[in-house]
């Protein structure tokens, strides 16, 4: 029994030790120059109608690790809008860099609210951790924010994608619609209707 207790401390210090590298031996890891983040040739995604993000998350600057931070930059196009979604692991603070008639909402648990406001360039907003939220440009210009998240992988759930992959009458029960009708739902049909309204009025259309 002596023996096995031994072999386990032992197991476990071993353990403990190759971790036991401190924030600042973890930080020499890095280079001077992995500590800057070049937003302007980042990875850029796309999510939504008209919106491109460039996100500093931990799997693109890997200097974030445990740091409990990220950030993202996004730009939305005349009357476009990002996706519906939420962040599981992270609050994010969204300050709106430039841009007018900017709609940002989101819902708290159990359907008690939906916060709608309406942004210029110049004010910002936060979305509590986990809560579904949108941005909509409603301006005939483009609009740019900067996202900081507290949570260097702050993941997303984006609601559109994840809910149409649930089975078809299941969602056509919560909906309550046909096939048809679920399937412009799943095509974004629905989304770029919203979209037209604002293009027509603009004068792109």
């Amino acid at each position: 029994m002596m023996k096995i207790v031994s072999v386990v401390a032992v197991l476990v210090g071993l353990a403990l030790a190759g971790s036991s590298l401190t924030e600042l031996e973890k930080r020499q890891e890095f280079s001077e120059k992995d500590f800057v983040f070049d937003f302007s040739e980042g990875p850029m995604l796309q999510n939504g109608i008209g919106t491109t993000l460039i996100p500093a998350f931990l799997n693109t600057f890997p200097v974030l690790k445990k740091q409990g931070v990220a950030a993202a930059l996004v730009n939305i196009e005349p009357c476009g809008m990002n996706n519906p979604h939420n962040h599981p692991r992270a609050t994010e603070f969204l300050y709106l860099i430039k841009g007018s008639k900017f709609v940002v909402g989101f819902t708290e648990e159990f359907q008690t609210r939906t916060l709608i406001n309406t942004l210029k360039a110049g004010q910002g907003t936060i979305f509590p951790q986990g809560l579904p939220h949108f941005q909509i440009n409603n301006s005939c210009k483009p609009a740019q924010f900067f996202a900081a998240l507290s949570n260097e992988d702050p993941g997303a759930v984006n609601f559109p994608d994840s809910i149409y992959n649930f089975p078809d009458n299941l969602l056509q029960t919560i909906f309550r619609v046909n096939q048809g009708r679920l399937d412009r739902f799943r095509s974004d049909a629905m989304m770029r209707e919203i979209s037209r309204d604002c293009r027509r009025r603009c004068g792109f259309e």
